[in-house]
């Protein structure tokens, strides 16, 4: 007949596709997210006035959320105004 995985086996298998799957999404992702992090932080630092260093700091923030696999560009701007400050 074929070839069966014993429940424990399969379990094991899909755990590390997961794990493959997660480590190159993540080798893809840092290097970008670096470059960018170095730019926005370099623009915050850059800002002539209260009004633009907000603009670079709430890129930045944005910037992080994506780090989330569950927030992505369509929906940052969502989360990012979930929490109300005082």
């Amino acid at each position: 007949m074929g070839f069966s995985l014993p429940k424990s086996g399969l379990l094991l298998l899909m755990l590390v596709l997961l794990l493959i799957a997660f480590s190159i999404r993540t080798a893809v992702f840092l290097p970008n997210f670096i470059r960018l992090n170095k730019y926005l932080k370099s623009e915050i630092c850059r800002a002539e006035n209260h009004e633009e260093r907000n603009h670079w700091k709430r890129a930045r923030k944005h910037l992080f959320l994506c780090f989330f696999p569950f927030i992505n560009v369509n929906n940052v701007e969502s989360h990012s105004h979930k929490r109300k400050r005082k």
